[in-house]
C-alpha cells in the first residue's frame, strides 16, 4: 500500500508527462503482479461497486474521532475533499509515514477493506474501517478513502498508462491499446498476458480494436471561422482529399463477428449487446466475419431519432426486441476494420469504405445493420450548407475524414475532424455554487443555474433550476467568480453556498430533454460556460419556455 500511495502522491505532484510515465513504468516493473492488477484497474477508470456510502463513511469518522457533525462539515467545506478530510481527522496509531513501519499490500487492502463482501454490512464495514484507520498512515488512509469512493482521479490519462505499459513490455503503445481493448480481466495472470502478449482465445474472439477518434475543428478555428466555408477549406485543403459523412447522435461502438462469436461494444469498452439484441442477431446473419465501426441509433424508418430516445435502451436486458415498446434501432456502419480474418486497418479509408459497401450490399433495410451515408458534396460551400441543416436532419454536424487515412486508435489529429453544428446558447442565473475538486478544491467552481418561469396569466415569476455547469472558465475567471459567490452568499450547506441571484452566465449546450432531475423539468446536454455576462442583469436572463422550444419534436 505504501508503494501505491507513493505513486499517487508523486504523480499528483508533477505536470511532466515523461515523469508521470516513468513513475508508472517503475511501479509496474517493481510491484507484485496482484498489486499492479488493482492499480491498473484504478488508473484505467474501471469503477468498483461502492460498498460504503459517503454518508456512512463521514458519520463513522465523526463518531470515531469525536468530532461533531457541524465541525466535520466545516472541515470538509474548508478542505474541499472528503477523502482528505477523513484521513486527517480519524484517530490512528501512525499519523506520520515511517519507512520501517509494516504496510499491507495494495492487494490486501483492496480485498479486505474495499471489495470484501463484509463491506456491504454497516456493522462489519465499520469494524473493518476502524481496523484500517489504525493500520494505515494518513497518506495511505487518503488513498483508501478514494478507493472506497470508486472515483479515483489523480491526473493520469489512459494514454499515459498505455505508454508506461508499453515501455515495460518493450512494444509500441498501439500494441498495448489493442491488448486492453474489450476490458480484459486485470488480475495477476491478466497483467502477465498484457505485458508478454500471450493470448486468451476465449476473450480474443470478441475483442474490439482501439477506436479511432476525431478532433473537433474548433481546436484550430474560432466560432466565426467555423461558420466560414473559406476558412474551413483553407485549413483542410482540397475538398477531394476528404470523405464527408453525417455526425450521428447515437452511441459510438464496434460490432464484432469473429470465429462464431458476436459482440457489440460501446466506445468505453463496455459490452452493450444485451441491450440491442436485434443488432447482434443481424450480425449472425451476415455472410462474412467482420469488425465494423459505427454508431448505434434509434431510428424511425430511415430517420434518426434523438439520443435521448436511445438512452431508454441502455442497461436493458429483455430477451426479445418487441419488449422495447416498438423502438427501432440500427447499427450504422461507417468503417470496416476486419473482413474474414484480414486486418484492414492499414489500408486507406476509401478502400475500406468500398469493401464495406460490398459487404453490406443487398442487406434489407429492415435489418438492424446498414451502411452509413457518404455525403455527395462538391465543395466546402455545399458542405457548410448541409452542416447548417444538421438539426433538421437529426444529426450533430459533419465528420470530415481524409480519404487516404489508415485506421489508428486514439485521437490522431489531422485524419478525422468533427465539424459540429454551432451549439445552443442561453443566459442563466447562478443560484448556488459548490466547491470544486483538485486544484479548484478551495474555489466555488460548480454552478447551479436557473431560468425564469411563470410571469404570464397572473403566475408569479420565479427562477427554477435547469442545469449545473463547471467547465469553460479559466482559473482567473473562476477566482473572480468565487469572490462574487462568497460576497453574495445568503446560506451555506456544507460545500454549497446559496447566493443572491445576481450573476448571469452564458451557457452553451448541445441539446435539451425533459427530466425530473431539476425543478425546471429540463436537462441540458453537455452544458458548459461560454462567458460571464457582466453586461446583463438577472432580470433579463432567459425564460424556461425558450429552452423548452428547443426540445426535438420526436424526443
Amino acid at each position: 500500500m505504501r508503494r501505491f500511495t507513493d505513486l499517487v502522491f508523486a504523480v499528483g505532484a508533477t505536470r511532466s508527462t515523461s515523469r508521470k510515465t516513468g513513475l508508472l513504468a517503475e511501479y509496474v516493473s517493481e510491484a507484485p503482479p496482484e498489486d499492479v492488477a488493482h492499480a491498473l484497474s484504478v488508473l484505467l477508470g474501471r469503477r468498483t461497486r461502492r460498498m460504503v456510502s459517503t454518508r456512512l463513511l463521514r458519520t463513522w469518522a465523526a463518531e470515531e474521532s469525536g468530532v461533531p457533525d457541524w465541525m466535520m462539515a466545516a472541515c470538509h467545506d474548508h478542505a474541499g475533499d472528503l477523502a482528505e478530510t477523513l484521513a486527517l481527522l480519524v484517530p490512528d496509531s501512525s499519523p506520520i509515514e515511517a519507512p520501517d513501519r509494516p504496510s499491507p499490500s495494495l492487494d490486501t487492502v483492496m480485498r479486505r477493506y474495499v471489495l470484501a463482501p463484509e463491506m456491504q454490512s454497516p456493522r462489519t464495514a465499520r469494524s473493518r474501517l476502524v481496523e484500517a484507520w489504525g493500520t494505515l498512515d494518513r497518506r495511505e488512509r487518503f488513498v483508501l478513502h478514494k478507493l472506497i469512493g470508486g472515483a479515483f482521479r489523480i491526473g493520469v490519462a489512459r494514454g499515459l498508462v498505455v505508454a508506461a505499459l508499453a515501455r515495460v513490455a518493450g512494444v509500441e503503445p498501439a500494441t498495448i491499446a489493442q491488448r486492453l481493448s474489450g476490458s480484459p480481466p486485470l488480475d495477476g495472470p491478466g497483467v502477465a498476458r498484457l505485458l508478454d502478449g500471450s493470448r486468451d482465445p476465449a476473450a480474443d474472439a470478441g475483442r474490439p480494436h482501439p477506436l479511432a477518434l476525431a478532433t473537433p475543428l474548433d481546436v484550430h478555428l474560432d466560432a466565426d471561422q467555423l461558420e466560414s466555408p473559406a476558412c474551413v477549406g483553407s485549413m483542410l485543403g482540397p475538398r477531394g482529399d476528404w470523405i464527408i459523412e453525417p455526425k450521428w447522435d447515437g452511441i459510438r461502438g464496434q460490432l464484432v463477428r469473429r470465429d462464431g462469436t458476436v459482440a457489440l461494444w460501446s466506445r468505453h469498452d463496455e459490452p452493450v449487446g444485451p441491450s440491442f439484441p436485434e443488432i447482434t442477431s443481424a450480425a449472425r446473419r451476415l455472410g462474412n466475419d467482420v469488425v465494423l465501426d459505427g454508431e448505434i441509433l434509434a431510428i424511425d424508418g430511415d430517420d434518426p431519432l434523438p439520443f435521448t430516445v436511445l438512452q431508454r435502451r441502455l442497461g436493458s436486458r429483455p430477451s426479445e426486441p418487441t419488449l422495447f415498446g416498438g423502438l427501432e434501432v440500427a447499427f450504422v456502419a461507417f468503417d470496416l476494420l476486419e473482413l474474414d480474418g484480414e486486418d484492414l486497418r492499414e489500408r486507406p479509408l476509401h478502400e475500406r469504405r468500398a469493401l464495406l459497401d460490398q459487404v453490406l450490399r443487398g442487406i434489407d433495410r429492415s435489418e438492424a445493420i446498414r451502411a452509413g451515408d457518404v455525403l455527395p458534396v462538391d465543395d466546402w460551400e455545399a458542405a457548410a450548407t448541409i452542416r447548417d441543416q444538421s438539426r433538421a436532419r437529426g444529426v450533430e454536424g459533419l465528420m470530415v475524414k481524409r480519404r487516404d487515412s489508415v485506421y489508428r486508435g486514439g485521437r490522431i489529429r489531422g485524419d478525422w475532424w468533427k465539424w459540429k453544428v454551432a451549439p445552443y446558447t442561453v443566459d442563466l442565473v447562478v443560484t448556488a455554487a459548490t466547491l470544486g475538486h483538485g486544484r479548484r478544491a478551495a474555489l466555488h467552481s460548480d454552478y447551479t443555474l436557473a431560468a425564469w418561469s411563470g410571469g404570464a396569466g397572473g403566475n408569479p415569476r420565479e427562477l427554477v433550476t435547469v442545469a449545473r455547469a463547471y467547465s469553460g472558465l479559466t482559473d482567473v475567471e473562476v477566482e473572480a467568480l468565487d469572490r462574487r459567490i462568497r460576497s453574495s452568499t445568503v446560506e451555506r450547506r456544507g460545500p454549497v453556498r446559496i447566493v443572491d441571484p445576481t450573476i448571469v452566465l452564458e451557457i452553451r449546450f448541445d441539446g435539451v430533454q425533459r427530466s425530473s432531475r431539476h425543478r425546471g423539468g429540463l436537462a441540458l446536454r453537455f452544458p458548459r460556460i461560454a462567458r460571464t455576462r457582466l453586461d446583463k442583469s438577472p432580470e433579463n436572463a432567459d425564460h424556461l419556455h425558450l429552452i423548452e422550444s428547443l426540445i426535438p419534436s420526436r424526443a
